[in-house]
């Protein structure tokens, strides 16, 4: 009889550890978002490949308009770190935190950082960008980070 209890204890014990398993990862899923969505932003930025970019914010803000504003405004504060030969400038988001008003609200605390094959890099000031859950996606609220 003891055998029994012990395997059925067991058993809930797989269970429960099973589903927080499953409930972890959904959770890491649904935050991971906001980072991808804004690592998409800079990778789009630093390339200047506006292909996708309007996919990134929420319905209602038309990025199409800003791309080139964007792009020079990447070039003023990280375009010395591209050599003349054309190299390309990686981008690093360093997640600093996260403040969430409900669970499809929140903003996104974070510096970047520019870096190219030469070591040189550039970190900015932390900055904020506020996102808003719509369908199964995150998106940006606007066109460009507040500086915190």
């Amino acid at each position: 009889m003891k055998e029994n209890n012990s395997k059925a204890a067991g058993k809930i014990f797989l269970a429960f550890a099973a589903a927080a398993a499953v409930l972890a990862l959904i959770f890491s899923s649904y935050m991971g978002g906001q980072r991808k969505v804004i690592e998409k932003y800079y990778t789009a930025v630093s390339r200047n490949d506006f292909t996708n970019f309007g996919k990134c914010f929420r319905s209602g803000i038309d990025s199409s308009s800003q791309t080139s504003a964007l792009y020079e405004s990447f070039e003023s504060e990280a375009g010395y770190l591209r050599p003349e030969t054309g190299g390309i400038v990686h981008v690093r988001v360093n997640f600093k935190g996260r403040s969430m008003q409900n669970i499809s609200e929140g903003d996104y605390y974070y510096t970047v950082s520019y870096y190219n094959d030469d070591a040189d890099s550039l970190t900015t000031p932390e900055l904020r960008f506020h996102l808003v859950r719509e369908g199964i996606s995150w998106k940006l609220d606007s066109l460009e980070p507040a500086v915190n």
